[in-house]
């Protein structure tokens, strides 16, 4: 939900390693009011569970994992 009247805020992050700073990664987009959060990832699986674990919270994750 985007609310009138206020900027988005977006936040883009190469993240390399993304298993091992999901709560880093939530923890500044919370302090900071983020809106968007745009993770650039070079390596992930289909079946990542740090893709799984933001899903379960309620983000909605767009991805294309490279094949292997």
């Amino acid at each position: 939900m985007i609310r009138r009247g206020r900027a988005l805020t977006l936040g883009l992050i190469n993240i390399r390693s993304l298993n091992k700073k999901v709560d880093d990664i939530l923890e500044v987009s919370r302090d900071n009011s983020i809106d968007v959060t745009l993770l650039s990832e070079t390596w992930h699986d289909v079946d990542s569970n740090s893709i799984c674990r933001l899903r379960l919270l309620g983000y909605s994750v767009l991805d294309c994992p490279r094949p292997r």
